[in-house]
């Protein structure tokens, strides 16, 4: 045993330290606390072995999500564009101020219903007057004008989709011609009501070789004929007078060649 102060050997038991005189009473006093024994570890049974997992299944591809569609403003465009638009009131608000403005400006597909209501108003009249006219064979007759101004008037529109780019303007499809050829004929039934009233009302005005009432249906007849060939011209400015000139004549030479072949092709048919 060595002392815990001066370091010296001294006998074991010793309650002070005969060199320095350190006592070691409360340490030889302090008996050590038994420990109980440890039991021995029991053994651990070796783990059962684990159970094979089963492969998973094969997971099913997804399908690609279907793209939304994108906002494109010029299909959304030539979507409008192509959807029919009917502004009676707008259209003869404008005719009052400027005709051919109002006319030209509507020469679109979107307008073609709008186009096609004064022609077939001037094809119901036209029935209308030839009932209260015509005495005998109705029917015959009214088949006869009725057919001959119908597919006169498709004709002058199928003249305007073709030559219109021919002769210098713009191609129009044939929405777009048929807005143009049916407006300029917005003068027509108008026209042709006052030549109706007309001829019942002074019939005495009128001579051989003259109806004078007729010159109400020429003056609409004109209009349509200067619309056609201002909205020639209006497209492309550089149309000279004289090729606008030639497409104006061309146009009436086409009418009264067409309205003579079926005036006399149903003539043929109904009589």
């Amino acid at each position: 045993m060595f002392c815990t102060k001066c370091g010296n050997q001294i006998p074991d038991n010793s309650i002070f330290c005969p060199n320095c005189g350190q006592s070691f009473q409360n340490v030889n006093q302090t008996a050590a606390v038994p420990v109980a024994p440890v039991a021995p570890a029991t053994p651990v049974a070796p783990a059962a072995p684990a159970t094979p997992v089963a492969p998973a299944a094969p997971v099913a591809p997804v399908a690609p999500a279907t793209p939304v569609a994108q906002f494109n403003p010029q299909a959304q465009a030539q979507k409008s564009a192509t959807a029919f638009e009917y502004d009676i009131g707008g259209f003869f608000s404008q005719f009052f101020k400027n005709p051919f403005d109002a006319v030209a400006s509507r020469a679109l597909p979107k307008h073609m219903l709008l186009g096609l209501s004064f022609p077939l108003l001037h094809l119901i009249l036209q029935i209308i007057y030839n009932i209260i006219d015509i005495k005998y064979k109705k029917g015959s007759y009214i088949a006869l004008y009725f057919l001959t101004d119908l597919f006169t008037i498709a004709v002058l529109i199928a003249f305007v989709c073709i030559f219109n780019g021919v002769f210098g303007g713009k191609k129009l499809d044939f929405l777009s011609s048929t807005s143009l050829v049916g407006l300029g004929f917005s003068l027509y039934p108008v026209m042709h009501f006052v030549s109706f009233l007309f001829q019942k009302i002074w019939k005495g005005m009128d001579y051989k070789g003259f109806a004078f009432h007729s010159m109400f249906t020429e003056v609409a007849w004109l209009f349509l004929i200067f619309v056609v060939v201002d909205f020639l011209v209006r497209d492309n400015q550089k149309v000279s007078k004289t090729k606008a000139f030639l497409y104006a004549a061309t146009f009436v030479a086409v009418e009264v060649f067409f309205s003579s072949f079926f005036n006399w092709m149903f003539a043929k048919m109904i009589f």
